[in-house]
């Protein structure tokens, strides 16, 4: 277990990428806080946790930007468009977004420094 006796803090973590990084760093040994908007989906995901033999726990809170769409500039549909003309011609999933959260958060990063994980399919490759 790479990340036993660790504890994560996944904001977000009520879907998407941050749920799927909560259940893989259960499964790798670290206790979680999860903290999100709905405390509905909060307690799924602690739920997802428990059953992954990880223990969680939720705290309801926002941490976006009330105008933080608007400053994007696009829609989900024009983002899905462009994912078909990068190498891999899709959006990754969250897990693997997750795989790659999992990697900097573990010992194997450890000599890791001043570099970026680019987990885009080959977008910015192009």
């Amino acid at each position: 277990m790479r990340l036993k006796a660790k504890v994560a803090l996944i904001t977000g973590g009520t879907s998407g990428i941050g749920s799927a990084t909560a259940v893989r760093f259960a499964r790798e040994g670290a206790a979680v806080a999860v903290t999100g908007r709905n405390a509905e989906r909060g307690k799924q995901v602690v739920q997802a946790v428990t059953e992954a033999g990880g223990k969680a726990i939720f705290i309801k809170s926002d941490v976006r930007l009330a105008d933080d769409a608007a400053k994007r500039g696009m829609t989900w549909d024009d983002y899905a468009a462009e994912a078909a003309d990068r190498p891999l011609g899709r959006i990754g999933t969250v897990e693997e977004i997750a795989e790659a959260v999992l990697y900097l958060a573990s010992d194997e990063s450890a000599f890791v420094t001043g570099t970026a994980l680019v987990v885009d399919g080959g977008g910015v490759a192009g």
